[in-house]
């Protein structure tokens, strides 16, 4: 956000999960760059020195790691919505990770 705009954060729990939601007015990610930000590593449409593109691919890696989900949606000069869900329980997880209903909400 180059040091203005304006950053939301809100923690929810709900039945077997935690959702966390991440909102900013930045600038935004250009939709032909969005199936690009969590992977390759070093990802970036910033200019030289200005970024490693290694934030996006770092929070996934996380994430993943705890069994959870991430789904962002950005508009490009407006700025990026960002939502992440972790189970409560590794047996809740295992169970419904792979469902349709799981894959329904995290899109």
């Amino acid at each position: 956000m180059d040091g203005k705009g304006t950053l939301t954060l809100s923690c929810v729990e709900q039945d077997d999960f935690v959702q966390v939601k991440i909102g900013d007015t930045g600038c935004g990610i250009a939709e032909k760059h969005m199936n690009q930000i969590f992977t390759p590593p070093f990802f970036t449409t910033k200019a030289p020195g200005k970024g490693t593109g290694l934030g996006l691919a770092n929070c996934y890696s996380i994430v993943d790691k705890m069994r959870g989900r991430i789904r962002v949606r950005s508009e490009l000069r407006k700025g990026g919505r960002s939502s992440l869900l972790f189970f409560l329980s590794t047996k809740r997880a295992r169970k419904l990770s792979n469902s349709p209903w799981w894959r329904t909400i995290t899109g």
